[in-house]
Formats: structure tokens, sequence, C-alpha cells
């Protein structure tokens, strides 16, 4: 898996310098991480690369207790979970993205959706505290235009990354729900 890292994040991380990333990644297990601290709270936002899903962990260095792989890993079952995605399918993903390639983030207009992602997390302090719930509310307040930017040509970055799970052939929504 190719995670992106911001200037911000890399610092984060204690990183002085990022390699180049050499091929284009997949996709569909490449996200991108920023680091920011909103209202004097600490807080990594991951953005999946393909349809923008977030993932958000508050007050990262409290849980930072083992590698960044089990950081974000946990995050990102956390959130689907409380979304209620299969957790099967969470784990077929999971196992598909395999470990953490770090490299410099590029690309314009890539960095551009991470930062917009950031502000809806922001926007989403105000109601919720937990990362689980604010990358659930990022992931499903954000729309990108397409198509000329029309409203009913809008894209919802949850119903993307779940479609794009229902590549594995099992029910997306976790047995019961």
């Amino acid at each position: 898996m190719l995670l992106y890292a911001t200037i911000p994040f890399a610092k984060w991380l204690g990183a002085k310098t990022l390699q180049e990333p050499l091929l284009e990644g997949n996709d569909f297990v490449s996200w991108r991480a920023n680091y920011a601290e909103y209202e004097g709270k600490r807080v990594l936002v991951f953005m999946h690369e393909a349809t923008r899903y977030v993932v958000v962990v508050v007050d990262p260095s409290s849980k930072h207790s083992g590698s960044l792989e089990e950081l974000f890993f946990d995050a990102l079952r956390g959130t689907l979970l409380a979304d209620n995605i299969n957790p099967d399918v969470i784990e077929r993903y999971m196992s598909e993205c395999g470990g953490i390639d770090i490299v410099r983030n590029v690309g314009r207009r890539q960095t551009v959706w991470l930062n917009k992602a950031a502000d809806n997390v922001w926007f989403s302090m105000r109601d919720f505290s937990e990362g689980v719930a604010l990358g659930i509310a990022a992931s499903h307040t954000s729309v990108d235009p397409v198509a000329g930017g029309k409203y009913e040509d809008r894209v919802i970055p949850a119903e993307k990354f779940y479609e794009m799970l229902g590549k594995y052939d099992l029910p997306i929504r976790a047995p019961g729900q």
C-alpha cells in the first residue's frame, strides 16, 4: 500500500526526507495522509486515493503505541465497523493493502482534495470528537463534483468506497444490518 505523506505528516512521523513515488500506485490500496491541529487537537487525516473516503485519528500521540501500520489499520477497521461494513470485507481489503510504503505527496489536485477532506473534518469537530465519527461524517458529507459540478452528478466518497469494496463478492453491510 502506498501512503502519500504531506510535509506536516512527515514531520509528525519524524521523517526528514521521503522518497519520490517511483511508480503510480494501485489507487484501490493507496491513501494520502495529512497532520493538522484544530482547536488544540492533533489530528491525522487519511484519504483514500480513488474515492476520497476519510479515516481520522484524533490525538495520535496517545494512541500511537505501535507502528504507523497498526495505527492506520486500527483506525480504518474502527471506522468501517462503525459504519456497519461486513468484517469479512474489511479483513479482505486490509490483507490486500499489505504493508505501508510511505512516499512524498505528489499531485496538486489530490493535495487539494486532501485539504478539503481535512476541512470537512474540522467542520465536523463541532459535532463529534472521536476519530471514527469524524471520518464517517467527513466521508458522507464530502461531494465530488463532476461533469461541470452539477449537484445531481455528485459522488459521496463513502458510497464510492463501499461500491469498490463490492469486488470481493461479499455482502458489504455487516450481517443483520
